[in-house]
């Protein structure tokens, strides 16, 4: 699947036990485990989350707020494990 196949489905056909029907559903698109979904729906290693290059070809993997959510997430981590930084 890749993201362009994302959107609503309908199909018709013989479902076993209960003939013939006409289904709809909707298919989106998700990153593999450990990855991050950029803004022109494709993947990346979360390790190459806000590393300074960019690895999405929109840049979303290294935009601010993205960034600076990363950042607070790992300082609360360290604030609840109570570990410092070295200076």
């Amino acid at each position: 699947m890749q993201a362009r196949d994302e959107g609503m489905y309908t199909c018709n056909g013989w479902f076993p036990g209960e003939g013939c029907i006409q289904k709809s559903f909707y298919l989106s698109y998700v990153c593999p485990r450990n990855h991050f979904l950029c803004d022109v729906s494709m993947c990346v290693p979360i390790r190459k989350l806000c590393d300074g290059i960019r690895d999405c070809k929109d840049g979303s993997d290294e935009r601010k707020s993205q960034c600076d959510l990363k950042q607070g997430r790992v300082q609360k981590c360290l604030q609840q494990l109570d570990i410092r930084p070295k200076p």
